[in-house]
């Protein structure tokens, strides 16, 4: 075997590695209507449910917003640090599992130690993930405030 050969061999085992690593838990938010007898009628009060109702949201991770990209696109690395100016640099690794070309879109938004947002979400970017390949994905902040962050996936068009 080549050398050369032994480098793509390499590099394929990689890409395919970053597939394998699926988390246990589904990162798509899910809806369903609540029972009507258990909506509440007259004034709404603070903390009780409004509407339909959906599984929780979790902070400071990628969430799909379509089951089939989810089936198709692994986060092979998440992360965020603080930037010299003290704002922070969000940063996410993807693999594209499949043997066809992805094209998805992307946006994060950053959240105070309240969960409010520190800024408007930013606006949706267009990634393209060739077949069995890595892409990356980078925003930052504006604000100085932000504590917490949430990045969505789409399928692009």
């Amino acid at each position: 075997m080549t050398s050369l050969s032994r480098m793509v061999l390499a590099a394929a085992v990689l890409v395919l590695a970053g597939c394998a690593a699926v988390p246990t838990e589904k990162r798509v938010v899910e809806c369903k209507v609540p029972d009507p007898i258990l909506v509440r009628k007259g004034p709404a009060l603070v903390g009780q449910p409004y509407g339909l109702e959906m599984t929780a949201i979790p902070l400071d991770a990628v969430q799909f917003t379509d089951a089939l990209l989810w089936e198709r696109v692994a986060v092979q690395r998440l992360s965020a640090a603080r930037t010299p100016t003290d704002t922070v640099m969000v940063h996410a690794r993807l693999v594209n599992c499949t043997d066809q070309v992805l094209v998805i879109g992307m946006r994060v938004s950053f959240m105070d130690e309240m969960q409010a947002p520190s800024e408007a979400t930013s606006a949706w970017q267009t990634v393209h993930l060739q077949p069995r390949s890595i892409a990356q994905y980078s925003e930052s902040s504006i604000s100085t405030r932000v504590r917490h962050y949430l990045i969505e996936v789409r399928p692009g068009t």
